[in-house]
């Protein structure tokens, strides 16, 4: 007998259990407590005309070379001289990791094809790939150290007229370990709860602090109504304050909220709360803005919130009559957090606790391309066997030299904590060990990074030899 059914609406977004309409996230009945990590998707598309579909704008042409649209492709052609290429420039984050793919679709030249990624026009300075075999599809993984990043295209070729004609040209930051989407800060669309402290110093005051005030960005009767006043004072000792505290020593925290005036039309000077106890100004009107604090390592746990303080610089307003809504901070560090697929961004509702949402869109890497898997879901905690995951001090060396590269920045934000691998010359095999488990089945799992060298065996071993993989 049939009592119910599951059906999904994919442009909806919403899916159908026992005939009631529901999104993804209201169909999980149990939350997790605690945070937890998952692998992203790919980034946002970097290259503004990639397919030319009509044109070849944006892109330049080198010396001896031109381009032009050829049926959907980007023909590049020699003039004069050598070596035809073109370029353009993308948008990147100084240490984000991207790929850079490009689909070779016809020509006549035949020989070396490059891709080039550089710091200026035409340059190779950052990484550089070559295929010598006529390849038609080229892939280059590159690590950013400029804002801006060049990209080019260019094949080996004497032979005036030689061209090639090129389409589907991207530039895409790699997945990457993110935490779950998640908001530390409870009661984020409720400022008149007593989980958001009122503080008054000097000769400042709270006059408001109301719930389901006014309209908030959702078009919910959500937003809070927060009124400061500093009551004419002006000195640092002076501040009216609304926080709440978030985050823990050694975590990097993001703290972000939407604020506009009460009356939809007046202006003010704030502060928001930045991860070092100290704040950066904000300038409030009538429209809805989606503030955000600076992000660091903090040394503990920081009261995350918005002020007036006197005896500063930009003077702060002595009054400000404010809407705040959607209060969200979370950890900002290894690669960030991935946003929440029900809204596609950073902020996640909360009521009296913190929320971390399930970990759907992770991904996994299936020998071409990272792929979606769905929703990674764990079992119980398991214990770490090595008593020492961090330093490889402890551990047994042969022909080998383990030194700590404090510069490096571990998966996990920190410094201190990564060794470099070197070999000692010795013509032998050269390996770091410890003798620590039992006979059973484990998984062994590390974070690895390419230094002088990029191959490495990750292996179970003993006094009967290797097993196989």
């Amino acid at each position: 007998e049939l009592i119910g059914k599951f059906a999904s609406n994919f442009e909806a977004e919403t899916y159908k259990v026992n005939n009631q309409a529901s999104t993804f996230a209201d169909s999980i009945t149990h939350s997790a407590t605690t945070n937890a990590t998952m692998t992203s998707g790919y980034g946002p598309e970097l290259v503004t005309n990639g397919t030319f579909d009509t044109d070849v704008s944006g892109w330049s042409a080198d010396t001896d070379t031109s381009i032009s649209f050829a049926s959907g492709s980007m023909r590049v052609e020699l003039t004069s001289g050598t070596n035809p290429s073109a370029s353009t420039s993308i948008s990147t984050e100084i240490g984000k990791t991207y790929e850079f793919k490009v689909e070779i679709t016809g020509g006549t030249q035949s020989g070396w094809r490059y891709i080039r990624v550089g710091t200026g026009v035409f340059a190779s300075n950052v990484a550089e790939f070559i295929d010598k075999l006529d390849g038609t599809s080229l892939t280059v993984v590159f690590q950013a150290t400029t804002t801006t990043t060049y990209i080019t295209v260019l094949h080996l070729t004497s032979t005036v007229g030689q061209y090639l004609d090129y389409d589907n040209i991207s530039v895409r930051e790699m997945p990457t370990i993110k935490w779950r989407p998640h908001n530390l800060l409870r009661y984020s669309e409720d400022f008149g709860n007593a989980a958001w402290v009122p503080s008054a110093l000097g000769t400042a005051t709270i006059d408001t602090k109301t719930s389901a005030a006014g309209i908030a960005p959702d078009g919910t009767n959500t937003a809070s109504r927060l009124v400061l006043n500093l009551n004419g004072g002006t000195t640092t000792s002076d501040i009216a304050l609304v926080r709440q505290a978030a985050g823990d020593a050694g975590q990097k925290i993001q703290a972000k909220f939407w604020v506009r005036s009460f009356d939809g039309s007046s202006t003010y000077t704030a502060q928001i709360i930045d991860y070092n106890g100290l704040a950066s100004t904000i300038n409030i009107t009538g429209e809805w803005q989606l503030f955000e604090n600076v992000s660091g390592v903090q040394s503990g746990v920081i009261n995350h919130g918005i002020r007036l303080r006197g005896g500063q610089t930009p003077t702060n307003s002595d009054f400000a009559d404010i809407l705040v809504w959607g209060a969200h901070a979370y950890r900002s560090d290894l690669g960030g957090m991935v946003d929440n697929p029900d809204r596609l961004d950073s902020y996640v509702p909360t009521t009296s606790s913190a929320v971390y949402l399930p970990r759907r869109g992770h991904h996994i890497y299936n020998g071409y391309e990272w792929v979606n898997e769905g929703m990674l879901h764990e079992s119980e905690a398991r214990t770490n066997l090595l008593t020492y995951s961090e330093d490889f001090s402890t551990y047994t060396v042969a022909n080998i030299n383990a030194t700590v590269a404090s510069s490096i920045v571990s998966p996990a934000g920190t410094t201190g904590s990564v060794y470099k691998i070197t070999e000692d010359g010795t013509t032998a095999i050269h390996q770091i060990y410890g003798n620590i488990l039992n006979p059973g089945e484990y998984t062994l799992s590390g974070y690895f990074k390419s230094a002088e060298y990029n191959i490495v065996q990750f292996t179970f071993g003993g006094a009967t030899g290797y097993p196989t993989a």
